[in-house]
């Protein structure tokens, strides 16, 4: 189906209007048409074109999925050239760098990878003196190409052969090629002192994104001419020349350095308008780590921040360390302070809206994390505790549900009353959560227990009849009953428990809690 979008649309205008079965709707911001949900505002899967011509770091724009890595090697020089009273000397041109491209995730990318760009050839110097190589040119170690080879000299008597395309068998990617190679050229012995005509020779070669220099060419008036240097990019540089009446040495031209473009597609520029795309979505994003590790990892998902103004995902898995944080993944997650042993955290997604920059860091706070200059907007996504070593605790999550690695156990008393005592389990803090445990009773006597949340009113065994958890099934025998629970916290991890008369035992053991992460709200 095409659309005919307006030509002159005012800002928030939505099209198509009314909507038409199996299209889906925009919305013009004053610049440009955006996907359009309910009241909201979406990014559209785009791309962004990255190209690095000197030798640095190449950090993914925030939402990249994917990219297309081509990378260009450097061109050799020209060959230099001797003078000679007898002949006209003309040498070649140097080798266009060999060209690779690479598919690439953001996963493989990661946080970054280090670009090296391969420099041109060193220009052939004066006398018989081949032109330098073309350097490599790579991104990390996923994507590379080998540079052009320079021409070689030309004194009296010998010919200068074209430098070598580089490679391809040297190079790293999907799809792979080499560099042409440069024009050779020759020695002639001449009579007239009117010199001598050098056409098409010593020229070097061109490359996908770069023109070959010219050759010294023409020479009709017995001077030196030096070799022409590459254009663009990846391109050989071209041979010097010299005739029978020039005096002195020539030198060749330098080749073009190579080049690394990246091709991003992606979601950028993911920020919603005044009403999020869905309040409080959170699909993806789980928390996982390794027992007795200093890290852990965030999967890749999509959430919406806790004030509902911005939409933010992760596009590969991020980790985060228990050092001070830094961005990108891989690096610190505390927003402030030094990690303490067996202590509660809160995970939090967070964003830099003018950035789009989207990153992880874990706090004390579940509400109000410290966030780094920049970042305005969060969103909390789970929580993890650290050990007696200040090392991360296994938990297993499934959606909203965490499991520990091993179960707790955090109630073991045998004086349980009719007294409604508070009891802490080992779940977060600071937020309410429905913890999750298993448990026995026993009594001398014919006693029930009743556990319940601390959000429900004091409340007294079998009243009204049948509100109770467990009892023993042989009363009076010392026999015990076991459950099975999912109850309700308080922000401090407390359950309540109270039993029909005195001296009953009550053993817990926590096996996980439920966290809703504010899906709900």
């Amino acid at each position: 189906m095409a659309l005919d979008f307006p030509n002159s649309p005012t800002v928030g205008q939505i099209f198509p209007a009314p909507q038409q079965a199996g299209a889906g709707l925009w919305q013009w911001d004053g610049s440009e048409w955006k996907g359009y949900v309910g009241s909201t505002s979406v990014a559209n899967l785009s791309t962004k074109t990255r190209v690095f011509t000197s030798s640095g770091s190449y950090v993914p724009t925030a939402g990249m999925i994917f990219c297309i890595a081509e990378c260009l090697g450097g061109g050799g020089a020209g060959g230099g050239c001797a003078s000679s009273s007898l002949y006209v000397l003309c040498a070649g041109g140097g080798g266009a760098g060999a060209y690779s491209r690479a598919l690439l995730t953001a996963q493989q990318i990661g946080a970054s990878q280090t670009v090296t760009i391969g420099a041109g050839g060193v220009p052939g110097a004066a006398g018989n003196v081949a032109g330098g190589n073309g350097g490599t040119t790579s991104l990390g170690s996923l994507c590379s190409a080998a540079g052009g080879t320079g021409a070689s000299g030309i004194g009296v008597a010998n010919a200068s052969q074209g430098g070598a395309g580089g490679l391809a068998s040297s190079g790293i990617g999907d799809f792979k090629a080499s560099g042409a190679t440069g024009i050779g050229c020759m020695y002639f012995q001449i009579t007239t002192a009117a010199g001598a005509l050098c056409y098409g020779t010593g020229v070097g070669a061109s490359s996908p994104f770069g023109g070959g220099g010219l050759s010294g060419g023409i020479n009709s008036t017995g001077s030196i001419a030096n070799g022409g240097a590459a254009t663009g990019f990846g391109a050989g540089g071209g041979g010097c020349n010299s005739s029978q009446i020039a005096s002195g040495n020539g030198i060749g031209g330098a080749g073009s350095s190579g080049v690394v473009i990246v091709t991003e597609f992606g979601y950028f520029g993911q920020i919603s308008s005044a009403i999020p795309l869905i309040r409080g979505m959170l699909q993806g994003m789980a928390i996982s780590m390794s027992g007795g590790a200093t890290n852990f990892f965030v999967a890749p998902g999509v959430c919406c921040d806790s004030t509902a103004v911005a939409m933010m995902s992760i596009a590969a898995s991020w980790s985060k360390t228990t050092a001070t944080w830094a961005a990108g993944n891989g690096n610190g997650g505390m927003d402030t302070g030094a990690v303490a042993a067996s202590t509660w955290y809160h995970v939090h997604v967070i964003m830099n809206i003018t950035s789009g920059a989207v990153d992880v860091l874990f706090s004390l706070s579940a509400t109000a994390p410290t966030l780094p200059s920049g970042y305005t907007v969060f969103r909390r996504i789970g929580s993890i505790r650290t050990d007696a070593s200040s090392h991360m605790v296994l938990i297993v999550q499934n959606g909203d549900e965490f499991l520990w690695g091993t179960p707790v156990n955090d109630v073991n008393v045998s004086t349980l009353g009719t007294t409604s005592t508070l009891f802490t389990l080992t779940v977060p803090t600071n937020i309410q959560v429905n913890a999750l445990f298993r448990g026995f009773m026993t009594s001398g006597t014919a006693q029930d227990v009743l556990i319940t949340s601390p959000d429900e009113l004091t409340a007294v065994v079998d009243t009204p009849a049948g509100n109770r958890t467990a009892f023993p099934p042989n009363a009076g025998s010392g026999a015990g009953g076991s459950f099975t629970l999912n109850v309700r916290t308080n922000t401090s991890g407390q359950i309540r428990a109270v039993a029909s008369g005195a001296s009953t035992t009550l053993l817990i053991a926590t096996y996980g809690w439920i966290d809703t992460r504010g899906r709900l709200l």
